[in-house]
């Protein structure tokens, strides 16, 4: 689990009414003295924060892909631009139409093929990058759930 600072206030209300001002537990959504201390609070804690940091690695790795495509389809579309002749902003305005963009190929003069990097099957593909926004630790923490 990654080191974060938990800053949420407790959701519960005093026995006036008053919302109670300590801070939950990591993760959690009440104090130790409103049930956070319970094993399933603290349970559900850990588990919400490892969601956190899954979807946090998966939002990065998809925008760390759409910019490796976009920097893809900008060579493309500026080597087609130098081979044809035409103007980038045209091309450009061709693959932005995904239907246009199937057909991205054929405005290619004979005897001219993509060159390595920009060929088809060089297209990006998504990964799912599993250390982005990681720090280590120090020593391995204790499975969610398991023996204490």
């Amino acid at each position: 689990m990654p080191r974060r600072i938990w800053r949420k206030p407790c959701s519960a209300r005093r026995t006036n009414g008053q919302p109670c001002r300590a801070w939950a537990v990591t993760g959690g959504k009440v104090c130790v003295t409103h049930g956070g201390a319970a094993r399933q609070v603290r349970f559900a804690g850990k588990v919400e924060f490892v969601e956190q940091d899954y979807r946090r690695q998966f939002d990065a790795s998809v925008e760390m892909w759409r910019n490796r495509l976009v920097k893809w389809w900008a060579r493309r579309v500026v080597f087609l631009a130098e081979v044809t002749g035409e103007d980038s902003a045209k091309l450009a305005a061709k693959v932005a139409d995904p239907v246009e963009r199937r057909f991205l190929w054929a405005l290619l003069p004979d005897g001219v093929r993509w060159p390595a990097g920009l060929r088809a099957e060089d297209e990006p593909q998504f990964e799912l990058n599993r250390h982005v926004g990681r720090r280590s630790l120090g020593r391995r923490p204790r499975s969610i759930g398991g023996p204490k």
